[in-house]
């Protein structure tokens, strides 16, 4: 998904782009953001790219972003637009540019959340499939915890609970590429988001599972989880 967003204040741009890329990665859909800090840029970009949704502030250059939406609807652009403020002043005014939402800053990731949701409210969450031999498995990947191996069958602890499967380790690790999931054992994935924290060569995970990391390579996925954490504060 192409989100375009354009707000003059650079603090507010990079606070929001963290918001959004935060909001993506959860739900492990793919996110190109594009961002701009003038509404010349942003319209001579928008007349030549399509984009998903559009982020706005309503005050741009001394202007109002509202101007920059109406000339780019007369222009037939029909991108999702959220427009971003610091009072209602000018809300009746938004929803002429066929807004889908009005946000007030500061903003945080729930109201964020719902504004992307009002975009897209019948966006089905991403599924991956793994094909076992014997039955085809549907999972979402933003919902594992963990994965282990154990005598040949898989355990997918989910948020909803386990799900116990007859398949291979080299299986599910061809099937779990998202950036969150990080091997700490021959037979153990983990997912980065469900880590309460990490002391040694410990993994302590929010629904209580403690996991080992392996003795080779312990510094590798130790900085691996740390640069993650670090990218995702």
């Amino acid at each position: 998904m192409r989100i375009v967003l354009c707000d003059d204040e650079q603090d507010i741009l990079q606070s929001t782009s963290r918001l959004l890329q935060s909001i993506f990665q959860e739900r492990c859909i793919e996110l190109e953001l594009v961002c701009f800090q003038d509404s010349a840029s942003c319209y001579a970009y928008l007349l030549q790219n399509d984009a998903d949704i559009v982020i706005l502030d309503i005050y741009l250059d001394q202007q109002l972003g509202i101007n920059l939406a109406m000339r780019l609807r007369e222009q037939g652009k029909r991108f999702k637009l959220i427009f971003l403020t610091t009072s209602n002043e000018f809300a009746s005014e938004s929803f002429a540019a066929e807004a889908s939402y009005y946000l007030l800053k500061p903003l945080n990731k729930e109201g964020l959340l719902r504004a992307l949701e009002r975009c897209f409210p019948q966006r089905q969450e991403e599924t991956i499939v793994i094909d076992t031999g014997r039955t085809t498995l549907r999972l979402h990947p933003a919902k594992i915890i963990m994965v282990e191996v154990q005598d040949k069958y898989c355990f997918f602890y989910t948020v909803s609970g386990v799900i116990k499967e007859y398949c291979t380790f080299s299986k599910v690790l061809e099937v779990l590429t998202q950036p969150y999931f990080l091997s700490v054992h021959r037979s153990v994935i983990i997912n980065m988001n469900f880590v309460e924290r990490l002391e040694e060569d410990i993994f302590y995970l929010k629904n209580g599972t403690t996991v080992s990391i392996k003795t080779r390579g312990a510094k590798a996925i130790k900085d691996r989880y740390m640069a993650w954490l670090f990218e995702n504060m």
